[in-house]
């Protein structure tokens, strides 16, 4: 009895209550309409309100839960994320995929760090959307590993849920696609978003006019977030707006690099640099929305295991990374919510430019 009486899954709140008003033929991103329905299921007043944040092209993801009773469809959430967080655990375990990823670590402990992971704890006991976007990377990772190229870019059209984490990955994708001669991948993302949007139409028709019409206020809510990610952390720190901008010119440049050399096109470096630079570029970001990295945390845990010297390495970094953003973070951020993609980015950075890598990078290729 205890559970009913917490907003729990904390986030699934205001997607039921959004996907019932645009089923309903209503504004889902009016947050006083969404605002109203969560007090009237019994969300604590207390924990203040918040609207409907997510594109139109998602509702389709939302509306079979609103058409649900509120205690059954907060049950069928959660079975809902627990099998899109455990699916790719699974398949990160396959040979396929652990030889694209170099994985040597054993199953069970495997499986253990990814329990231990914090975004996936935060994801599952939140109820939030960043499962699917794990699953959209590793559906996505494995197709792709099975040549099936359109079909790998369907499946990374899930991680649109949320687009602004994604920016630089997909910037990264399609001048990988266009180095290669290809752009079935970018077709398939393309189409799978185009469904999307038609899905979701079908279900709201009026959703698409009204996000329209909500973006900008969309955006300035998601500039007030209290917890920024590392561009705003930049500003605020050095008290230079422009400054802001370092991260994503760097991640440009990063892009600009993977024209001419090789071992940045592969999969391993989009997943443990470009997806994590993308992350960090973002305009705001909670810890969870971090789920998506855990192909590249496995892959890094893999490497560096029982290799003391690159672990001492990548501790140092860690360390560093760690007593810098403690040092200079400003009042509110939370340390941690940067230290995981800094972390996977610098252990990737130490992998790259190992001995004896190309030879990985080009048996990870796809072809």
């Amino acid at each position: 009895m205890w559970l009913t009486m917490l907003p729990f899954p904390y986030d699934f709140w205001q997607f039921y209550v959004g996907s019932r008003i645009a089923l309903a033929g209503g504004n889902p991103y009016d947050p006083a309409a969404v605002s109203q329905g969560m007090l009237q299921l019994g969300w604590p007043p207390s924990e203040g309100y918040f609207g409907f944040l997510y594109p139109f092209w998602s509702l389709w993801l939302f509306i079979p839960f609103g058409a649900l009773p509120f205690p059954a469809a907060r049950i069928a959430w959660e079975l809902v994320v627990l099998a899109a967080a455990g699916w790719p655990v699974s398949q990160l375990l396959r040979p396929l995929l652990r030889s694209a990823l170099s994985l040597s670590l054993p199953a069970g402990f495997a499986v253990f760090a990814a329990v231990v992971f914090p975004p996936l704890f935060s994801t599952v006991w939140n109820g939030q959307t960043n499962a699917f976007l794990l699953l959209g990377i590793v559906a996505w990772l494995r197709l792709l590993c099975c040549r099936k190229v359109f079909w790998s870019g369907v499946a990374l059209s899930l991680t649109a849920v949320k687009p602004q984490l994604f920016v630089v990955f997909y910037l990264w994708l399609s001048v990988r696609e266009l180095r290669r001669g290809s752009i079935s991948g970018l077709l398939g993302l393309g189409a799978g978003i185009a469904l999307q949007c038609c899905l979701s139409a079908s279900l709201a028709p009026q959703a698409p006019a009204l996000w329209l019409d909500a973006v900008g206020s969309q955006l300035a809510s998601s500039g007030g977030l209290p917890t920024p990610a590392l561009p705003r952390i930049i500003a605020a720190t050095t008290g230079m707006q422009a400054a802001a901008y370092v991260p994503t010119c760097v991640a440009l440049l990063a892009i600009l690099c993977s024209v001419f050399y090789a071992p940045l096109r592969s999969i391993r470096a989009g997943l443990g640099v470009f997806l994590p630079v993308s992350m960090l570029c973002a305009p705001y970001l909670w810890s969870h929305a971090y789920l998506p990295l855990l192909p590249a945390y496995f892959a890094l845990l893999s490497d560096i295991a029982g290799q003391r010297r690159r672990l001492a390495a990548y501790g140092l970094a860690l360390v560093g990374a760690l007593g810098a953003v403690g040092v200079v973070r400003p009042q509110d951020v939370d340390a941690y919510m940067i230290v995981i993609p800094l972390a996977l980015l610098g252990g990737t950075s130490l992998l790259l430019s190992g001995i004896g890598n190309r030879e990985e990078q080009r048996d990870a290729e796809p072809s």
